[in-house]
């Protein structure tokens, strides 16, 4: 999945060869850098003296309407 936000990224992927498994932990990025990008975005409202809430609605415009209608339920 996109990331939804529309911030200016960009990001490189480094893959070392190295003998851990990953068994049960295969999935997409978005997996692992999800609360990356959710804290980022708290930092930015914050630092901003920005409700981290209402930061993450300007940011989706009118596009993203499932983000838009599933952030106040997790907010609830």
């Amino acid at each position: 999945m996109r990331n939804p936000y529309p911030l200016p990224m960009r990001l490189m992927v480094h893959h070392p060869k190295i003998n851990v498994p990953v068994l049960w932990w295969r999935s997409v990025g978005s997996t692992h850098t999800a609360f990356v990008m959710e804290t980022l975005l708290d930092e930015i409202a914050r630092t901003s003296d920005q409700d981290p809430v209402a930061y993450r609605m300007r940011l989706f415009g009118d596009q993203h309407t499932r983000h838009r209608d599933a952030l106040p339920l997790a907010v609830d």
